[in-house]
């Protein structure tokens, strides 16, 4: 729990390949048997541990305790108007 960079661990719709974005983890559980490509983000701590996957993302459905500030990149914004087209 605190505040995390977040990069895309799978294809999705709000983060992009090549973006980090910064977010807040306020809660967490963990799930097991999930494949690889089904994790939406890759966690690292705001020291730069690496914390592991994080989320769920498939199609257009993304799960996860992270909260994300639109504000801090236009492109999630765009993103997410594209994707509700």
């Amino acid at each position: 729990i605190g505040y995390r960079e977040i990069t895309p661990l799978s294809r999705n719709w709000l983060i992009t390949e090549g973006m980090c974005v910064r977010s807040h983890e306020f809660h967490y559980s963990s799930c097991s048997g999930l494949p690889k490509d089904k994790y939406f983000v890759a966690m690292t701590s705001a020291l730069g541990q690496t914390l592991g996957p994080d989320g769920y993302a498939s199609g257009r459905v993304i799960a996860s305790y992270n909260h994300i500030h639109f504000g801090q990149d236009t492109r999630l914004v765009e993103n997410f108007i594209q994707a509700m087209e």
